[in-house]
């Protein structure tokens, strides 16, 4: 009998120490403080437009004027608004306005095939054409993009770094563009911005990160990133602070870690005409900056001819004629034969400054953190986070 209750009461002990052992080890409940509503953005999503329509799922629409002190109330499951000689029209009325805001009572509203988030504001940009502007809160924008600048099947920890340089470059953005009619366009010209509804994965990102931002030296910085680096990225100056750039060693799996183009002179000419004053193209070499970027193509005509063209006009010049991004980056050679040049170039994203994309979703798949994706391609640069509410308020 002694031994069965020695026994017993052992058991029991160590059940008892196990229990309170682990209450003590175990992960605490992890619960954000409150945050202040999250900011609003003003993403343009088409500029110069003379006519606009809209759906709405809710069936009820708020219509400000300017200076109105109520709404006009529109009932219906879509909208169809057009500028014409300095007046917006809609609904057999015509109003002399510059501005008109509309408020979805459902929060979301359909666009040329897209579904966003947020109200709308259009704004004239002429007698007949007007923009589009989708003014949304931060956090919901930060999720589109991370869907529209990646993959929803990328790790985790790539995606939450995203987030955070994405939330940055807006915040940036916003404060810098204040008296401007919009912060961010809705293309790659800022970030790209999905029209589709977000994924899990993309808003688990957002709300794993939410409110961070990056600073450098207290202040916000433009927080560039690229598709693929192509083994570095390249130092940049913000102000009075510096980002240093970073061999990467991560990005090599890209399909965009080398590219070749071949370019027929004929097409070279016809691309580069306006530079070139009508001149016919024989040699051309490139100069590079202390970097190793490509800084200028100096081209040499029929005639023996000098021009020296930036590398960024020489990239732009092609790709607007070629109506695609032929040439991906500003690290790249130029080699020639009798009938075409040939391009060899590395990267994709033509600053060639902060986040690699392709480097991000590498160091992810080998299980490194967000902290340690952010920390490599932006080394001097201190995580920050939006005030939350403080108490009471």
């Amino acid at each position: 009998m002694s031994r069965f209750f020695w026994t017993f009461f052992i058991i029991l002990c160590l059940s008892a120490s196990a229990y309170l052992l682990f209450d003590i080890i175990k992960p605490a409940k992890t619960e954000l403080a409150p945050f202040a509503p999250s900011p609003e953005v003003r993403v343009q999503l088409k500029s110069n437009t003379s006519q606009v329509h809209f759906s709405f799922q809710d069936h009820l629409v708020e219509i400000w004027l300017p200076e109105a002190d109520r709404p006009y109330q529109w009932k219906g499951d879509a909208i169809t608004i057009s500028r014409e000689s300095g007046e917006f029209k809609f609904s057999n009325s015509a109003y002399p306005i510059e501005r008109l805001d509309l408020i979805p009572k459902g929060g979301r509203f359909e666009y040329n095939d897209g579904t966003y988030p947020g109200n709308l504001r259009l704004i004239s940009s002429g007698d007949d054409s007007m923009q589009v502007i989708n003014i949304v809160e931060l956090e919901p924008y930060v999720a589109r993009v991370v869907d529209g600048e990646m993959y929803s099947h990328w790790p985790l920890e790539t995606l939450k770094a995203q987030a955070i340089a994405a939330r940055t470059f807006a915040l940036y953005q916003k404060k810098w563009r204040q008296r401007k009619e919009f912060d961010l366009y809705a293309s790659s010209r800022s970030q790209a911005y999905s029209d589709e509804n977000t994924s899990y994965r993309s808003r688990q990102a957002t709300l794993d990160t939410q409110g961070v931002f990056l600073s450098l030296n207290g202040r916000l910085f433009l927080s560039y990133y690229l598709n693929t680096c192509g083994g570095k990225t390249f130092p940049f100056k913000f102000g009075s602070s510096k980002s240093s750039g970073v061999n990467c060693g991560h990005c090599n799996e890209s399909p965009f870690y080398q590219w070749q183009v071949s370019i027929s002179l004929n097409d070279l000419n016809s691309a580069l005409q306006k530079h070139i004053s009508a001149a016919k193209i024989k040699t051309l070499r490139t100069a590079l900056d202390q970097n190793g970027k490509t800084s200028k193509v100096i081209i040499i005509t029929a005639k023996n001819k000098e021009f020296k063209l930036d590398a960024l006009s020489f990239r732009r010049s092609l790709n607007q004629f070629f109506q695609r991004e032929k040439i991906k980056s500003l690290v790249f050679a130029i080699s020639q034969n009798k009938e075409n040049i040939i391009i060899d170039g590395k990267g994709w994203g033509y600053h060639g400054y902060g986040l690699c994309q392709y480097g991000a979703k590498a160091m992810g798949e080998k299980f490194y953190s967000c902290l340690d994706i952010i920390s490599t391609y932006y080394p001097e640069a201190t995580l920050t986070r939006l005030p939350p509410i403080s108490p009471g308020s």
